[in-house]
């Protein structure tokens, strides 16, 4: 049986759009993380990498594992 992981790159500043979080951005009134989720189905694993962003303001789904970004200047 086939495995798979994904990885949901959740991080970002938003500083072109007033510093929101732009993984919990409502468009159609679903959150954008849930969209990205709902596209992973069947996925074993789902990892978020969440930059700079406090894991427990992505309000993460069950399953979802947050994972920082690797330490690297940004930009």
């Amino acid at each position: 049986m086939t495995r798979i992981a994904a990885v949901i790159l959740a991080g970002g500043r938003g500083e072109r759009m007033g510093g929101v979080i732009k993984a919990n951005l409502v468009v159609g009134d679903r959150r954008l993380l849930e969209r990205v989720t709902g596209a992973l189905t069947g996925a074993d694993t789902v990892l978020v990498s969440h930059g700079s962003i406090d894991p427990a303001a992505l309000d993460l789904l069950p399953g979802q594992i947050a994972i920082p970004d690797p330490p690297t200047p940004y930009a």
